[in-house]
C-alpha cells in the first residue's frame, strides 16, 4: 500500500484512541493520513498529516501518492527517526536510565550506621547502593 490511514470518525468513543498501528506505519516509513485525533497530534504530530473532513482526507492521500522522490525519502527518513523513539530496545534503555538516576538520588539519603556512630557518604560502594553489609548493621533507603 502507499498510503497509511487511520480513518476514525470523530466521536466521544474516538477521542482519546491511541491507535497503536501509527507507530507501525512510521516504522515502515509510510506516510500517514489521520483525522485530529489528540494521542495522534501530540506523540506523532509532525510526522503524520491531519486533516478534519473527507475531502481534505481524500485531497492529503492524492498529494501523497504523488509525492516528489526527494520529500518522500525525507518523509521516510523522519518517520522512522520518531518510530525509533518507541522501539522496545529505546524505551528499556531510558527506563533502566531513569532507574539508575532515582537510584543515585537516593544514595544521598542513605543512611550507614558506622560502629563508630558516624555516617558518610564516602562509606557507600555506589555498585550496589540498594543494601550493604561492610559494617555488621544495614543501609536503609529513606
Amino acid at each position: 500500500f502507499d498510503v497509511a490511514l487511520l480513518p476514525f470518525a470523530r466521536n466521544k468513543a474516538t477521542r482519546f484512541i491511541s491507535p497503536t498501528k501509527t507507530l507501525e506505519y512510521l516504522a515502515a516509513g509510510k506516510p500517514v493520513v489521520s483525522p485530529p485525533i489528540t494521542d495522534v497530534i501530540e506523540l506523532y504530530g509532525e510526522a503524520v498529516r491531519f486533516r478534519a473532513t473527507p475531502n481534505a482526507f481524500a485531497a492529503e492521500i492524492a498529494a501523497l501518492i504523488n509525492e516528489e522522490p526527494t520529500a518522500r525519502l525525507q518523509r521516510e527518513s523522519f518517520s522512522r527517526s520518531i518510530a525509533a523513539q518507541y522501539d522496545w530496545d529505546t524505551i528499556a534503555a531510558r527506563m533502566s536510565d531513569l532507574m539508575q538516576a532515582a537510584i543515585l538520588r537516593n544514595v544521598e539519603r542513605v543512611l550507614v550506621a558506622h560502629p563508630g556512630g558516624r555516617t558518610t557518604a564516602g562509606q557507600i560502594d555506589l555498585s550496589n547502593p540498594i543494601r550493604q553489609d561492610a559494617w555488621g548493621p544495614e543501609q536503609v533507603l529513606a
